[in-house]
């Protein structure tokens, strides 16, 4: 009598099997994904910010460089403005709790009038000499690279900038 437990299969029965367990399980995943869109319409939800959203005037509006209180317990600050290889207007930004002790700073494009979310990152919190907490622009290398990889042209100038603000970025 031959004894199958796990220990006992041979090695290419056992890559076979993995294998094909792994094609069922993807293959159910992406039957349910198929099947019920609403979690990817969750999703979405969370990147896109619409004119309810406290972060949209701070990004509709916000010259860079300018801390703006966003509620009680949150600041944000644009750091930049540039246009994407798309030719949508991104603004790289940050918002900080500093009651929480929390940061994080993320890239924004805005299409079709909201502002979507293209990356986010946690960042370190750092108490200003003005009393200010903001976060750390070190430590942001993904959102760096992000952008680095997706800019056309150069970083907005103050002045282009308050021009695009007040066109409605049109």
């Amino acid at each position: 009598m031959t004894d199958w437990t796990i220990r006992s299969l041979p090695r290419p029965a056992l890559i076979t099997t993995a294998l094909a367990l792994a094609l069922v399980v993807g293959l159910q995943i992406g039957s349910q994904t198929q099947q019920a869109p609403a979690g990817l319409n969750s999703l979405q939800s969370l990147t896109q910010i619409g004119a309810d959203h406290p972060w949209f005037e701070l990004l509709e509006s916000s010259p860079s460089g300018e801390l703006q209180p966003l509620s009680d317990a949150q600041t944000g600050q644009v750091a930049l403005t540039y246009r994407d290889l798309d030719g949508h207007w991104c603004r790289q930004f940050s918002v900080q709790s500093p009651g929480e002790g929390s940061a994080m700073a993320a890239v924004a494009c805005r299409e079709a009038g909201r502002w979507r979310i293209g990356l986010a990152q946690s960042v370190p919190v750092r108490q200003q000499s003005d009393g200010y907490f903001r976060a750390a622009s070190a430590g942001a290398v993904a959102i760096d690279s992000h952008i680095m990889e997706s800019i056309a042209g150069d970083v907005l100038m103050p002045a282009d900038e308050k021009e695009m603000i007040d066109l409605g970025w049109q």
